[in-house]
Protein backbone atom coordinates (compact mmCIF):
# COMPACT_ATOMS: atom_id res chain seq x y z
CA UNK A 1 0.00 0.00 0.00
CA UNK A 2 1.37 3.42 -0.95
CA UNK A 3 0.31 6.96 -0.14
CA UNK A 4 0.24 8.69 -3.52
CA UNK A 5 0.18 12.51 -3.78
CA UNK A 6 -1.15 13.92 -7.05
CA UNK A 7 -2.40 17.03 -8.78
CA UNK A 8 -5.88 17.26 -10.36
CA UNK A 9 -5.87 15.56 -13.74
CA UNK A 10 -2.64 13.66 -13.03
CA UNK A 11 -4.00 10.85 -10.85
CA UNK A 12 -3.52 8.22 -13.56
CA UNK A 13 0.17 9.01 -13.96
CA UNK A 14 0.65 9.15 -10.18
CA UNK A 15 -0.83 5.71 -9.51
CA UNK A 16 1.08 4.26 -12.47
CA UNK A 17 4.35 5.58 -11.03
CA UNK A 18 3.48 4.10 -7.62
CA UNK A 19 2.82 0.73 -9.24
CA UNK A 20 6.22 0.87 -10.95
CA UNK A 21 7.79 1.40 -7.52
CA UNK A 22 6.17 -1.82 -6.33
CA UNK A 23 2.93 -0.61 -4.73
CA UNK A 24 0.10 -3.15 -4.79
CA UNK A 25 -2.56 -0.52 -4.00
CA UNK A 26 -2.69 3.26 -3.60
CA UNK A 27 -4.29 5.88 -1.40
CA UNK A 28 -4.51 9.02 -3.53
CA UNK A 29 -4.56 12.48 -1.96
CA UNK A 30 -4.27 16.01 -3.34
CA UNK A 31 -0.74 17.35 -3.21
CA UNK A 32 -1.55 21.04 -2.80
CA UNK A 33 -5.06 21.21 -1.32
CA UNK A 34 -6.57 19.32 1.63
CA UNK A 35 -9.97 18.62 0.07
CA UNK A 36 -11.28 15.27 -1.07
CA UNK A 37 -11.01 15.22 -4.85
CA UNK A 38 -13.28 13.04 -6.95
CA UNK A 39 -10.44 11.18 -8.67
CA UNK A 40 -11.18 7.92 -10.43
CA UNK A 41 -8.54 5.66 -12.00
CA UNK A 42 -10.82 2.94 -13.31
CA UNK A 43 -8.20 1.27 -15.51
CA UNK A 44 -5.20 1.81 -13.23
CA UNK A 45 -2.49 -0.84 -12.86
CA UNK A 46 -3.36 -1.33 -9.15
CA UNK A 47 -6.49 -0.63 -7.04
CA UNK A 48 -6.73 2.89 -5.62
CA UNK A 49 -9.06 5.14 -3.63
CA UNK A 50 -8.99 8.85 -2.81
CA UNK A 51 -8.61 10.23 0.73
CA UNK A 52 -8.12 13.68 2.24
CA UNK A 53 -4.59 15.00 2.68
CA UNK A 54 -5.00 15.27 6.46
CA UNK A 55 -5.90 11.58 6.64
CA UNK A 56 -2.92 10.69 4.46
CA UNK A 57 -0.52 12.62 6.69
CA UNK A 58 -2.01 11.04 9.80
CA UNK A 59 -1.53 7.57 8.37
CA UNK A 60 2.04 8.38 7.40
CA UNK A 61 2.97 9.84 10.79
CA UNK A 62 1.38 7.06 12.84
CA UNK A 63 2.25 4.21 10.48
CA UNK A 64 -1.27 2.86 10.78
CA UNK A 65 -2.04 -0.56 9.36
CA UNK A 66 -4.42 -0.30 6.41
CA UNK A 67 -6.68 -2.92 4.93
CA UNK A 68 -8.13 -2.08 1.53
CA UNK A 69 -10.93 -4.17 0.05
CA UNK A 70 -11.68 -3.50 -3.62
CA UNK A 71 -14.55 -4.92 -5.62
CA UNK A 72 -14.37 -4.44 -9.38
CA UNK A 73 -17.50 -4.21 -11.48
CA UNK A 74 -17.82 -3.26 -15.13
CA UNK A 75 -20.78 -1.04 -15.94
CA UNK A 76 -22.04 0.48 -19.16
CA UNK A 77 -21.91 4.27 -19.06
CA UNK A 78 -24.47 6.28 -20.99
CA UNK A 79 -23.40 9.85 -21.70
CA UNK A 80 -26.21 12.38 -21.97
CA UNK A 81 -25.08 15.89 -22.82
CA UNK A 82 -27.42 18.87 -23.13
CA UNK A 83 -26.39 21.52 -25.67
CA UNK A 84 -27.96 24.98 -25.86
CA UNK A 85 -27.21 27.56 -28.56
CA UNK A 86 -27.66 31.33 -28.28
CA UNK A 87 -26.93 33.85 -31.03
CA UNK A 88 -25.56 33.14 -34.49
CA UNK A 89 -22.36 33.37 -36.46
CA UNK A 90 -18.70 32.87 -35.70
CA UNK A 91 -16.65 33.31 -33.60
CA UNK A 92 -18.20 30.97 -31.08
CA UNK A 93 -17.45 30.45 -27.39
CA UNK A 94 -18.24 27.11 -25.73
CA UNK A 95 -19.17 27.09 -22.03
CA UNK A 96 -19.20 23.82 -20.09
CA UNK A 97 -20.44 22.54 -16.73
CA UNK A 98 -21.18 19.07 -15.35
CA UNK A 99 -24.76 18.53 -14.24
CA UNK A 100 -25.25 14.96 -13.03
CA UNK A 101 -23.00 14.48 -10.01
CA UNK A 102 -24.87 12.65 -7.26
CA UNK A 103 -25.75 14.70 -4.17
CA UNK A 104 -23.39 13.93 -1.30
CA UNK A 105 -20.48 12.89 -3.50
CA UNK A 106 -17.31 14.97 -4.00
CA UNK A 107 -18.02 17.72 -6.48
CA UNK A 108 -21.82 17.76 -6.19
CA UNK A 109 -22.17 21.35 -4.99
CA UNK A 110 -19.26 22.53 -7.13
CA UNK A 111 -20.89 21.22 -10.29
CA UNK A 112 -24.32 22.52 -9.27
CA UNK A 113 -22.91 26.03 -8.91
CA UNK A 114 -21.50 25.82 -12.44
CA UNK A 115 -24.91 24.84 -13.81
CA UNK A 116 -26.57 27.74 -11.96
CA UNK A 117 -24.00 30.17 -13.37
CA UNK A 118 -24.50 29.03 -16.96
CA UNK A 119 -28.30 29.16 -16.66
CA UNK A 120 -28.01 32.75 -15.40
CA UNK A 121 -25.66 33.62 -18.26
CA UNK A 122 -28.03 32.07 -20.80
CA UNK A 123 -30.88 34.19 -19.45
CA UNK A 124 -28.78 37.32 -19.95
CA UNK A 125 -27.58 36.43 -23.43
CA UNK A 126 -30.89 35.33 -24.94
CA UNK A 127 -32.19 38.89 -24.86
CA UNK A 128 -29.15 40.30 -26.66
CA UNK A 129 -27.87 40.09 -30.19
CA UNK A 130 -24.38 38.72 -30.49
CA UNK A 131 -22.18 35.97 -31.77
CA UNK A 132 -22.96 32.34 -31.11
CA UNK A 133 -22.55 30.89 -27.62
CA UNK A 134 -22.79 27.15 -27.10
CA UNK A 135 -23.50 25.95 -23.58
CA UNK A 136 -22.85 22.32 -22.79
CA UNK A 137 -24.20 20.61 -19.68
CA UNK A 138 -22.09 17.46 -19.58
CA UNK A 139 -23.20 14.11 -18.23
CA UNK A 140 -21.45 10.89 -17.14
CA UNK A 141 -19.61 12.59 -14.28
CA UNK A 142 -21.71 10.89 -11.60
CA UNK A 143 -20.43 7.47 -12.54
CA UNK A 144 -16.82 8.56 -12.45
CA UNK A 145 -16.51 8.80 -16.21
CA UNK A 146 -14.88 11.69 -18.04
CA UNK A 147 -16.51 10.97 -21.37
CA UNK A 148 -18.83 13.98 -21.46
CA UNK A 149 -16.29 16.41 -22.92
CA UNK A 150 -15.05 13.89 -25.49
CA UNK A 151 -18.58 13.13 -26.71
CA UNK A 152 -19.38 16.84 -26.83
CA UNK A 153 -16.32 17.42 -29.00
CA UNK A 154 -17.30 14.57 -31.33
CA UNK A 155 -20.79 16.01 -31.83
CA UNK A 156 -19.42 19.48 -32.57
CA UNK A 157 -16.93 18.03 -35.03
CA UNK A 158 -19.66 16.06 -36.81
CA UNK A 159 -21.81 19.19 -37.13
CA UNK A 160 -18.84 21.26 -38.38
CA UNK A 161 -19.04 23.64 -35.41
CA UNK A 162 -15.76 22.65 -33.82
CA UNK A 163 -13.61 24.76 -36.15
CA UNK A 164 -15.69 27.86 -35.34
CA UNK A 165 -15.06 27.72 -31.59
CA UNK A 166 -12.62 30.38 -30.43
CA UNK A 167 -12.43 29.40 -26.76
CA UNK A 168 -13.74 26.82 -24.28
CA UNK A 169 -14.55 27.85 -20.70
CA UNK A 170 -15.40 25.30 -18.00
CA UNK A 171 -16.99 26.41 -14.72
CA UNK A 172 -17.45 24.78 -11.29
CA UNK A 173 -17.24 25.62 -7.61
CA UNK A 174 -18.40 29.21 -8.14
CA UNK A 175 -19.63 31.20 -5.16
CA UNK A 176 -16.65 30.51 -2.90
CA UNK A 177 -14.51 33.37 -1.52
CA UNK A 178 -11.78 33.08 -4.15
CA UNK A 179 -11.69 32.26 -7.85
CA UNK A 180 -9.06 30.13 -9.54
CA UNK A 181 -8.45 30.36 -13.30
CA UNK A 182 -6.56 27.44 -14.86
CA UNK A 183 -5.37 27.76 -18.47
CA UNK A 184 -4.58 25.01 -20.91
CA UNK A 185 -0.96 24.20 -21.63
CA UNK A 186 -0.72 26.34 -24.80
CA UNK A 187 0.05 30.05 -25.07
CA UNK A 188 -3.37 31.08 -26.50
CA UNK A 189 -5.04 29.47 -23.46
CA UNK A 190 -2.80 31.49 -21.15
CA UNK A 191 -3.82 34.66 -22.98
CA UNK A 192 -7.54 33.90 -22.59
CA UNK A 193 -6.95 33.02 -18.93
CA UNK A 194 -5.23 36.37 -18.41
CA UNK A 195 -8.22 38.19 -19.88
CA UNK A 196 -10.56 36.19 -17.61
CA UNK A 197 -8.48 37.14 -14.56
CA UNK A 198 -8.65 40.83 -15.52
CA UNK A 199 -12.44 40.77 -15.92
CA UNK A 200 -12.95 38.87 -12.66
CA UNK A 201 -10.71 41.27 -10.74
CA UNK A 202 -12.55 44.21 -12.27
CA UNK A 203 -15.66 42.88 -10.50
CA UNK A 204 -13.82 42.98 -7.17
CA UNK A 205 -13.13 39.24 -6.87
CA UNK A 206 -9.97 37.72 -5.42
CA UNK A 207 -8.49 35.76 -8.33
CA UNK A 208 -5.46 33.50 -8.70
CA UNK A 209 -3.92 31.97 -11.81
CA UNK A 210 -3.36 28.23 -11.53
CA UNK A 211 -0.67 26.17 -13.21
CA UNK A 212 -1.45 25.10 -16.80
CA UNK A 213 -3.52 21.94 -17.09
CA UNK A 214 -2.51 18.94 -19.22
CA UNK A 215 -3.56 18.89 -22.90
CA UNK A 216 -7.28 18.22 -23.40
CA UNK A 217 -9.67 17.22 -26.16
CA UNK A 218 -10.16 20.70 -27.60
CA UNK A 219 -8.20 22.32 -30.44
CA UNK A 220 -8.66 25.89 -29.20
CA UNK A 221 -7.76 27.93 -26.10
CA UNK A 222 -9.25 26.33 -22.99
CA UNK A 223 -9.61 27.59 -19.43
CA UNK A 224 -11.47 26.55 -16.29
CA UNK A 225 -12.95 28.96 -13.75
CA UNK A 226 -13.50 27.46 -10.30
CA UNK A 227 -13.68 28.37 -6.63
CA UNK A 228 -11.04 28.11 -3.95
CA UNK A 229 -12.04 28.75 -0.29
CA UNK A 230 -9.85 30.87 1.95
CA UNK A 231 -10.06 28.39 4.85
CA UNK A 232 -9.64 25.19 2.89
CA UNK A 233 -8.03 23.45 5.86
CA UNK A 234 -11.24 23.42 7.89
CA UNK A 235 -14.00 23.82 5.30
CA UNK A 236 -14.38 21.35 2.41
CA UNK A 237 -14.97 22.58 -1.11
CA UNK A 238 -18.25 20.71 -1.28
CA UNK A 239 -19.86 22.44 1.70
CA UNK A 240 -23.01 24.24 0.45
CA UNK A 241 -22.67 27.14 2.91
CA UNK A 242 -19.55 28.27 1.06
CA UNK A 243 -21.35 28.91 -2.20
CA UNK A 244 -22.68 32.46 -1.90
CA UNK A 245 -25.22 33.18 -4.68
CA UNK A 246 -24.06 36.81 -4.83
CA UNK A 247 -20.55 35.68 -5.74
CA UNK A 248 -21.95 33.43 -8.47
CA UNK A 249 -23.79 36.43 -9.95
CA UNK A 250 -20.57 38.47 -9.82
CA UNK A 251 -18.66 35.76 -11.68
CA UNK A 252 -21.43 35.56 -14.29
CA UNK A 253 -21.15 39.32 -14.86
CA UNK A 254 -17.40 38.97 -15.42
CA UNK A 255 -17.95 36.05 -17.80
CA UNK A 256 -20.51 38.05 -19.78
CA UNK A 257 -17.94 40.82 -20.21
CA UNK A 258 -15.28 38.27 -21.17
CA UNK A 259 -17.54 36.89 -23.90
CA UNK A 260 -18.05 40.32 -25.44
CA UNK A 261 -14.28 40.90 -25.30
CA UNK A 262 -13.58 37.61 -27.10
CA UNK A 263 -16.11 38.48 -29.81
CA UNK A 264 -14.37 41.76 -30.68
Amino acid sequence: MALVPFRPGEEGAAIAAAAQRGAQAGLLYLKQLPELYSAVVAEGPVPSVTIRRADALYLAENRQEIELSVVGERTETVVENIMVEVGAGAPTVLLLANYDTRLGTPGAYRNASGVVALLDLLERLRCRRGHRVLVGFLGAEASGATLGASHCRNVLEATHLLEEIRAVVGVSGLGSPRVLVAPGADQPSRWVAGQAVDHLRHQGLVVSMAAPTPPNVWRCPTISVSGLPLMAECTPLDSPDLLDPRRIVTVVTAMEQLLHFLWT
